[in-house]
């Protein structure tokens, strides 16, 4: 249905929620026995569990698409190197990114947000390194 990783047929713009005041570009969105679904690859050897961070991303992607389609994704996957963790979109999941977002939007309002890592190649990669007080050289 939908790739963000230069491979297959790619979608011209990211999904977008303007109710929720967010936009964001999965690398993929599959069409499941259990409907449309998304699918986030992560480089790097599986953790035990996903990042919570991950599990959050899937959650926006779930969003999006319930958004964007009009149907409420039961589930998604994150698939690292040597696994995929298949996460269920719970009511929870969605509050709990909800929370994020708001959190995220109040650090963001108040200048509180600040750069969480210190990997240069992270800053160059980043969309928003052009306008960041905080980049890396």
């Amino acid at each position: 249905m939908y790739t963000d990783t230069g491979s297959w047929r790619k979608m011209p713009s990211p999904l977008l929620s303007r109710r929720f005041g967010l936009a964001g570009k999965p690398d993929y969105v599959v069409s499941h026995r259990s409907g449309l679904v998304p699918v986030e690859i992560k480089s790097g050897t599986a953790p035990d569990q996903p990042y919570s961070s991950h599990v959050v991303q899937l959650a926006a992607y779930c969003l999006l698409i319930e958004e964007e389609y009009g149907f409420r994704p039961p589930h998604g996957f994150v698939k690292y190197d040597d696994v995929a963790f298949e996460v269920d979109y719970t009511r929870g999941l969605e509050e709990e990114l909800l929370a994020t977002m708001y959190l995220m939007r109040q650090d963001a309002t108040a200048g509180r947000s600040r750069r969480s890592h210190n990997s240069a190649n992270r800053c160059r990669a980043c969309g928003y390194r052009a306008d960041c007080d905080q980049r890396l050289k």
